[in-house]
This record gives structure tokens, sequence and C-alpha cells, in this order.
């Protein structure tokens, strides 16, 4: 079993056992790494990616050394795993993924108090991270090269076994040191609890981390039911993401005044379909009118309230392909 990891070899050290920054109110308070100072310019492998000044790395998740390769860890509230045959299969299915826009699976501790599954570790952070670091500038090339990794990259695993991600979230789209976008954190389902609980986050983060999740889904969690994850969630946690990315900010950043408890309640129990909560999309900063009304159109497209009614990866695709200047 090639992706049954030893705890005894992931090494962990003060300086890198860092916090995720899932938090989508204010600035990032984890701690920060230094990793680099300087600029950062273009891409090999598209090219024409913008000059960002970039006096600063920081990373906001939990790191290691696993024989040699710097990975990110991601740890389980679980205490122990059954090593079932679906479990198995999805560990086959998660080691045989390889993409420019999706992580590598390196692995799963199933030692007992020890559960995590470990991922390459991306050093520029998420696009979380990003958006919140004011040193870079984010410019039309920036955010359409980066909203085209991300689609590439769920188009991926939509046709893989995975079938959908389960978890899309900005703080799970990280980028490389080349400022390639990949997804990470998905597919691991018997590891991850569907979603912390209010008592062990408190009201504010518990309903915070929601921002992204589909309302068919939020209605299933409210209710204590299990939810049904599929590919046309993951395609509204893309819209979400891609709002995120079009105007730097956080999901919900024109609704400073209600609380993360009362957006949630807005979304999924709206008055009349006139009604329904979703991100207002300003100040995108695109270079075209033309850019500019398409992604919006699109963004609005994707978190439609009937999940039938969302555009597939490839339509999405189709949209950014046309409107993308620096393909």
């Amino acid at each position: 079993m090639t992706w049954k990891i030893r705890h005894a070899d992931l090494v962990f050290t003060p300086n890198n056992r860092l916090q995720s920054s899932t938090c989508v109110s204010g600035r990032f308070t984890s701690s920060a790494l230094s990793v680099e100072t300087g600029s950062v310019t273009g891409n090999s492998r598209q090219g024409a990616r913008s000059t960002y000044s970039l006096t600063r790395g920081q990373i906001f998740t939990t790191v290691a050394d696993y024989k040699g390769q710097l990975v990110a860890v991601k740890m389980s509230t679980k205490r122990k795993l059954n090593l079932d045959r679906q479990f198995l299969l999805q560990m086959k299915h998660l080691s045989a993924l390889k993409h420019p826009n999706v992580t590598s699976f390196v692995g799963v501790c199933t030692e007992p108090e020890r559960i995590c599954s470990v991922w390459e570790y991306c050093t520029k952070g998420s696009i979380q991270d990003v958006i919140e670091n004011d040193d870079i500038r984010l410019d039309t090339m920036f955010k359409l090269s980066i909203a085209v990794d991300v689609c590439q990259g769920l188009e991926y695993i939509h046709k893989s076994p995975i079938r959908y991600h389960g978890n899309m979230k900005s703080s799970n789209c990280v980028i490389d040191s080349r400022w390639v976008c990949k997804l990470t954190d998905f597919g691991v389902r018997k590891i991850k609890p569907d979603v912390d609980t209010e008592e062990s986050v408190g009201e504010h983060a518990f309903y915070a981390r929601l921002f992204w999740t589909a309302p068919e889904i939020l209605r299933r969690l409210l209710a204590k039911e299990r939810p049904l994850r599929t590919a046309n969630a993951d395609i509204y946690s893309l819209g979400i993401i891609m709002k995120e990315l079009l105007c730097r900010n956080e999901p919900y950043a024109a609704e400073a005044f209600l609380s993360p408890k009362e957006i949630i309640q807005k979304i999924t129990s709206p008055v009349d379909a006139e009604a329904l909560l979703r991100p207002a999309i300003s100040n995108t900063e695109l270079d075209s009118e033309y850019r500019r009304t398409n992604m919006e159109y699109m963004i609005q497209r994707c978190w439609a309230e009937d999940p039938d009614l969302r555009p597939t990866m490839k339509a999405i695709l189709r949209t950014l392909n046309k409107i993308n200047p620096y393909k």
C-alpha cells in the first residue's frame, strides 16, 4: 500500500506547523512563515502571467517533511478508520490522479488518534491567501489564468472516478512556485466529517465555513441529514470562488452588517425567489466591459438555485477561453 504513511515519517518542526487559513472575516491572524522575498515573474507553462510584487510569502497550513519532500498535512478529527473495500478503492483512485491543476495525493496515515491525509505542498498558499495579500497585484491576466486553472482541475476531477470535489472553497485552491493553481483536499470522504460542529469551532466560524456550500447541501447539513455531494454542488462553490477572485474580497463582503449565521439562513430559507441571497459582484477591475459582463453572467449561472440550471465545466471553460486574451 504505497499510499499508507507512518506518522513517524512525518517530521514536523515548530516553524512549519501552522494553522490553516480558513478564516473568512478580517485579516489572517495565523502565524506566518516567510519563505521568500523579492518578486515573481511570469510562468514557464503559460509564458504570459504578469509580474507580481511579492515582499513575503505566507504559508497557512500544516507542513511536514516526508522522506525529503515538503508536504501539506490535513488532520482529521476521526480517531479510528475502517479500512474497508470502499476506502481502499478511494485510495486507489486518488493515487491514480495526475493533472497539472490537481495536487498530488501522497497518502494517508491510518494510525488511531493520528489520522491525516497528506498532499503535495504548494508554496504560494491558497487563492484565499493571495486575495488577502495586498503585496500581490491581481490584474486581469492573473485572475483569468487562475480561474482557468481551477476550472481545468475541477473538470478533471468530475471526469475521474472521484466524480466530485465535495469541499470546493478558495482555501482549497492552492498555488505552487510557478503560480499554477491546483485543487486539493478532495476524495478522502472516509477521513473527513461532513462538516465541523458548531460546538467544536464556535457559531461564527461554523457558519462562515459554509459560505461556499450549495443551498441544497446546506439544507441537509442544517437538518443534520447526510448531504449528497454532487458535481453540481461543486459548480455552485466554483461560482463563489470566481466571485472572490474577480472582486478580490470575501464571499459576502457587501453583507458585513449580517452575521455568518444570518447569511446562511437567508440562503437556505429565502422569503421568495426574489429574496435569494448571493454575493454582490462589484469592483471587478477587469480590463474590458466585455470580459466583465461575461464573467459576471457566468458566475451568476453557477450559483443558480436549481442545481440542474448550473452550467457544466465544459460550458464554463468554453466561456473562459472565449474571453481570455492570454491563452
